[in-house]
């Protein structure tokens, strides 16, 4: 049996999930106003209930990276090298991606300063999917948080995790991750020594169901609380009128117990299902397609303006869930194509070029 055909295919279900909420996420026309007429605003508190819930929607797409995140740390934390032949998968897919879409928007007639062209064909260098960027970067230096890890007592890895929590998600949220130099690499590794401590010394009882689907559920709970509740003071405390979005992070507590409560609850199931095995392989390249900068920047604006324009923002939800389908649809199926046609040519070019390196 295949790798893919052996990994269990619960978790494997998960990370679909996950990805599916990360690419509802991003089907809507939110972030900097100066950048369309489509723009919604779901920073700002309303009573708007298609804002409201365009706002959640939001939130899923980090709820999504946590969940990854738990579940990359999970098997990372055994990983004692990073493997070349990986680090240029992740690079050739990435170039891949950005070319592809680079392409596709110049044939529709888009153009572009010789400057952002330049940047796509550095897609890592220049950050256009930070996602990527970091956790090329966290893949990188994983060999060094092992050593880090393997050397500390459980005391010592249990006070380093309370202390991170403290700082980061705890202090450093409410700021807005302006405190203690945060960056999402530091993030990531906070995730890595949370996710070993419970491997290496709670692993028999997060195989415990229903602790898993209380911690979950507690996630669910308090971020819907809080989302609610900046929403109505709000309206009441001026320097909240704008701050929907303000607890949109991974480091938020909330996403992070709902993604160690989802991860665990997959991890005590245990099915196979080569079908969603595949489709969670191609998650990174789905994640890179979707996402791609060109589209965030231009193709959704573009877009929503022609349905703003043409049929208004009535049916709003009704827009963003067509327009994540599609994304799904679309993002799945170049992914395959590219996974069954060329995908090995391009790792096989950038297994070169890093060796070289």
């Amino acid at each position: 049996m295949s790798e893919k055909t052996n990994r269990n295919s619960s978790i494997e279900l998960m990370k679909v999930i996950a990805i599916v909420m990360i690419i509802l996420s991003h089907s809507m026309p939110d972030g900097d106003g100066s950048l369309g007429a489509s723009y919604i605003d779901i920073d700002s508190v309303t009573t708007n209930w298609q804002l409201l819930l365009a706002g959640l929607f939001k939130n899923m797409g980090q709820i999504g990276n946590d969940i990854f995140l738990v579940a990359s740390c999970w098997f990372l934390v055994d990983s004692k090298q990073a493997k070349r032949s990986k680090l240029a998968g992740f690079l050739a897919d990435s170039w891949f991606c950005s070319i592809l879409m680079l392409i596709v928007f110049l044939a529709l007639g888009y153009s572009f300063s010789l400057k952002y062209i330049v940047k796509q064909f550095f897609p890592a260098t220049f950050n256009n999917c930070w996602f990527l960027t970091c956790f090329i970067l966290f893949y990188m230096i994983h060999p060094l948080l092992h050593v880090a890890l393997e050397s500390m007592s459980q005391k010592s890895l249990l006070r380093f995790n309370i202390m991170f929590f403290i700082m980061y998600n705890c202090m450093g949220f409410i700021m807005g991750n302006t405190m203690f130099y945060f960056s999402e690499l530091i993030g990531f590794c906070g995730f890595y020594f949370l996710v070993g401590y419970i491997k290496k010394y709670a692993s028999e009882l997060y195989m415990n169901k229903g602790l898993n689907i209380k911690i979950l559920m507690a996630g669910i709970v308090l971020w819907l609380v809080s989302f609610a509740a900046t929403d109505f003071l709000g309206f009441k405390v001026g320097m909240l009128s704008d701050q929907l979005m303000r607890w949109d992070t991974i480091m938020n507590p909330c996403f992070v117990l709902i993604g160690i409560g989802a991860f665990g609850l997959a991890h005590t199931g245990e099915f196979y299902n080569s079908f969603i095995n595949y489709i969670s392989s191609l998650s990174l390249i789905i994640y890179m397609l979707h996402a791609n900068i060109i589209i965030r920047q231009y193709g959704r604006w573009d877009l929503f303006a022609w349905i703003k324009a043409n049929y208004g923002y009535d049916k709003l939800i009704l827009w963003i869930f067509a327009y994540a389908v599609v994304n799904v649809v679309m993002s799945v199926f170049l992914a395959t194509i590219y996974d069954r046609t060329v995908r090995r040519l391009f790792h096989r070019g950038f297994e070169f070029i890093v060796e070289k390196i």
